[in-house]
């Protein structure tokens, strides 16, 4: 009877060591949820990435191609008439909040040029938004983007301090269920396994 009640304290101890973590990690908040300002999370992976692909702005106005190297997005413009053309970074947060962005706005000569915009990456992705006045009017814009480079698991990421402490929360969880589960089938002789002899 002394060993029954060593093992189910032990479990009771540990139990209730699992609840406090809990409920530490549910008062634990990221400061930028606090004061509801966005935070960007630049990646150290570079992202080199182009293509040739045609897409229009507006009905005068097009993009022949794009590349993204070092932070920073080379834009191919074709235009028939002078224009100008809105750029503005677009911006990807995980929480809510705001912030602040880039945005230019820049002529664009008739024919063919090349626009040079900074981007950061946020959580493995740059994006950026085109627009001119006639696409404004029509209620359009373009945006390009490289694509998330992060997420190629099977469960991808990124991951946040809470998702990292509910996952080990869950894990604690099932180890300690688990041998309460096998200690109180083998105090109750419920086990249909043999005896070890030495």
């Amino acid at each position: 009877m002394n060993s029954h009640f060593i093992i189910l304290t032990t479990l009771l101890a540990m139990l209730l060591c699992i609840g406090g973590a809990a409920g530490a990690a549910a008062q634990t908040q990221p400061a930028d949820t606090l004061n509801n300002t966005t935070q960007t999370n630049e990646t150290e992976m570079p992202i080199n990435q182009s293509s040739s692909e045609t897409e229009p702005i507006d009905d005068r106005t097009r993009i022949t191609g794009w590349e993204y190297e070092n932070g920073e997005f080379r834009l191919d413009i074709e235009a028939e008439r002078q224009t100008h053309i809105t750029i503005s970074e677009a911006v990807q947060n995980r929480n809510s909040g705001m912030g602040q962005m880039s945005i230019t706005r820049q002529p664009v000569p008739a024919g063919n040029s090349t626009i040079s915009f900074p981007a950061a990456t946020v959580n493995g992705e740059a994006m950026v938004v085109l627009t001119t006045s006639r696409s404004i009017d029509a209620g359009t814009g373009v945006f390009i983007s490289t694509g998330s480079a992060e997420g190629s698991g099977i469960i991808g990421g990124p991951w946040s301090s809470t998702d990292a402490q509910m996952s080990a929360l869950g894990g604690a969880s099932a180890i300690a269920f688990s041998t309460l589960w096998i200690a109180w089938r083998r105090l109750t002789g419920q086990t249909q396994q043999g005896e070890w002899l030495r």
